[in-house]
């Protein structure tokens, strides 16, 4: 592997966007691999290799392999822009925080939006209990981030 970094996952994977944006957000240049089919790809053994767990999205680094999204999203932001992940330990690790917090989210939002995208079929009694969760959840979010110009 040369000195690129290469983000291995389908299109249109939600992960995958987490971690592009992230490498955009602070000026990292990334490759999105091409010809990556989910269930296929990830389980040769190349790939498994790299990731055990055959998880999607993977980076390859000239270092070795970071996988899971928010991982590689804290990877591509120290790599970036010094001050955007935090000038201190504590806010570096109100970052670590609220990107933690997105994983309580994303299964809640996914559950909620892809019956609208096509994905699966509508569930009133689903769709009422993810839009509870989202009610209590996304106002704490809203709050902090008034007053931020950064996750942190």
């Amino acid at each position: 592997m040369s000195g690129e970094l290469v983000i291995y996952g389908g299109a249109g994977n939600a992960n995958v966007f987490k971690s592009a944006i992230a490498a955009e957000y602070v000026g990292v240049k990334v490759k999105l691999t091409e010809n990556f089919t989910m269930n296929v790809t990830n389980k040769t053994p190349e790939y498994l290799e790299k990731n055990p767990f055959g998880l999607v999205p993977l980076l390859e680094t000239p270092e070795g392999p970071v996988y899971e999204s928010n991982s590689i999203a804290r990877h591509v932001c120290r790599l970036g822009d010094k001050d955007f992940y935090g000038k201190t330990n504590y806010e570096m690790t109100q970052t670590d925080q609220w990107l933690d917090v997105t994983r309580s989210l994303e299964p809640n939002i996914a559950g909620w939006l892809y019956p609208y995208f096509g994905f699966g079929a509508m569930d009133e009694n689903v769709n009422k209990s993810k839009e509870t969760l989202l009610n209590k959840w996304l106002p704490p979010v809203n709050k902090h981030l008034e007053k931020k110009s950064m996750v942190g």
